[in-house]
């Protein structure tokens, strides 16, 4: 799974730290800090890391300080990589409790399905017409769900289906990321269809690109299915785009497939 996009930030304590930083020192020390969360360390090369802060000269002392030298020659904030584990081992605790629930979903499930088949059976041998009450209906599988406080339930059969529909999502990252979104929109988070709702997500996660900065790949002002990008209304693309998704790309970056929807949608 990858980096999460974003850490938690402790205000006291993040105070305390910049005590005597000048706001020149406190902006390069945030610069720092963002760059390692990135990247998972920061360069120790003066030349690297003043082009990383975009300045000629290189952080003070006193923001130096705030790193310190790895086993791998690299910096890092030792704080900071605190939480990072924090992070992966509460993402590996969430993971594990959901696979727990599945497969206890999944067993009673199973069982409840065994029950429903003898009962046909005896209900088989009580009756000489074959009416409709007589069929057995096979056992619905369990449909995928998110709530605050339990997370994602029976959303690993989707795993396959999803990794073939949207092969540039990775599918924990986006569940994990979507499951953010839901916890910070708490008045959106009440679905009567959660499968669709995934798959609105990981759509428009195929059409940004995938799991990488969040822009499609560049495309050619001419598309080969015959339109012209340059032609667009950018102003009015833009609206369409930032009401139909939640992190809306630009008309540059955007896939094919979005821009024929847009079109559609204006006929």
């Amino acid at each position: 799974m990858g980096n999460s996009p974003a850490f938690q930030f402790y205000a006291a304590d993040f105070l305390i730290g910049i005590m005597g930083m000048s706001d020149d020192e406190i902006g390069v020390y945030i610069k720092m800090l963002a760059f390692q969360w990135e990247r998972e360390f920061l360069p120790n090369d003066a030349k690297l890391i003043k082009k990383i802060i975009g300045s000629s000269r290189v952080p003070s002392k006193t923001v130096m300080a705030k790193f310190e030298v790895c086993s791998d020659g690299n910096l890092r904030n030792a704080r900071l990589e605190k939480e990072r584990q924090k992070q992966i081992s509460f993402r590996e605790t969430r993971a594990a409790n959901a696979q727990q629930r599945w497969k206890k979903d999944s067993t009673s499930n199973a069982r409840a399905s065994d029950m429903h088949i003898e009962n046909g059976c005896i209900t088989d041998a009580l009756h000489t017409s074959s009416s409709s009450s007589d069929i057995i209906a096979p056992t619905q599988a369990a449909k995928p769900a998110w709530s605050s406080p339990h997370g994602w339930v029976n959303v690993e059969p989707l795993r396959t289906e999803f990794a073939s529909a949207f092969p540039a999502c990775n599918f924990d990252l986006q569940l994990e990321r979507a499951a953010q979104w839901l916890k910070a929109n708490p008045t959106k988070a009440h679905k009567s269809n959660w499968r669709k709702f995934l798959s609105n997500w990981f759509g428009r996660c195929q059409d940004r690109g995938g799991d990488g900065k969040g822009a499609a790949r560049p495309h050619s002002a001419q598309s080969p299915q015959g339109f012209d990008r340059s032609s667009i209304d950018r102003a009015a693309f833009d609206a369409w785009a930032a009401e139909e998704y939640h992190n809306p790309p630009t008309l540059d970056a955007a896939a094919e497939r979005v821009i024929t929807r847009y079109l559609e949608a204006k006929k």
